[in-house]
């Protein structure tokens, strides 16, 4: 009886004040809180790995519409797009929504594995060697040009 009422009654309040209320609005709530309100992300948010691909994407694409209203090459531009489309793909494949592989086998074992179980890889894909290459040139024009991104 107690297991019962543990399980169905107990538990469910108890994950709900967890969280619901205590992780969000407790001392560890209220510091991720400030944190995100004076550097605009906090220490919760870095461990999480789509925030930072997610974040210079968006910062990037402040990038390009600020260059574009300025008048700056179309060269600039371009490498801004690809350095935008690179870190998307990124975000994909940390929200493991696409899956990238090394060799020719691999490739054969992930698609192998894909068809085996639709019901847990519903929502995921391959990337193709496009989309790596294209990866490849966004990183290494984000490395290139990192110290004039910002300023």
């Amino acid at each position: 009886m107690f297991k019962k009422i543990n399980k169905y009654i107990i538990l469910p309040i108890y994950r709900f004040w967890y969280w619901k209320i205590q992780y969000n609005v407790g001392p560890k709530g209220l510091k991720h809180l400030y944190q995100r309100m004076k550097y605009g992300f906090s220490d919760r948010d870095c461990w999480s790995g789509a925030f930072l691909p997610n974040f210079l994407a968006s910062y990037i694409n402040k990038i390009k519409v600020f260059s574009a209203q300025d008048n700056h090459p179309v060269e600039e531009i371009r490498k801004l797009n690809i350095m935008q489309t690179a870190f998307l793909i990124e975000k994909d494949i940390a929200c493991l929504q696409a899956l990238e592989y090394i060799s020719k086998e691999q490739k054969e074992d992930l698609e192998k594995y894909l068809k085996k179980n639709p019901k847990h890889t519903e929502n995921m894909r391959i990337l193709t060697q496009d989309e790596m290459d294209l990866k490849e040139k966004g990183w290494d024009y984000f490395k290139k040009y990192f110290n004039t991104l910002f300023t």
